[in-house]
């Protein structure tokens, strides 16, 4: 950042002040019986919102029973249909996984995501 100003370091304040108050706060991960399993859930609504005509989507992905990742909100894009509108939310819910796959492959969690290799 060649020129940090006063919002930039008020960003800077906010997560200093939440890492304070959270330092008590942490990530339970619950396994069932041995293994970790990597779980997604993705979803979208066609154009529900009438004025952008823009479709909500989000995904959920679970790491044994802990979400670890997820995201809601408004398609970039305008889908032409409900298949269109499925197809964008899919696409956002597999650059997630790939990237959650690399992050356990680095750390040595990697052990498939199941029924189809990515």
């Amino acid at each position: 950042m060649s020129k940090p100003c006063k919002t930039h370091w008020n960003v800077v304040e906010g997560i200093l002040w939440y890492l304070h108050v959270t330092q008590d706060k942490w990530i339970v991960f619950i396994c069932v019986g041995r293994v970790y399993d990597l779980i997604s859930y993705w979803e979208s609504d066609y154009a529900s919102d009438e004025d952008r005509l823009k479709s909500p989507s989000g995904y959920l992905f679970n790491f044994g029973r802990t979400p670890i990742s997820w995201r809601s909100g408004l398609q970039t894009m305008i889908a032409l249909s409900t298949t269109g509108a499925e197809f964008i939310a899919t696409v956002k819910a597999m650059k997630e996984a790939l990237y959650l796959k690399q992050l356990f492959s680095y750390f040595g969690f990697y052990h498939g995501f199941g029924g189809g290799e990515l």
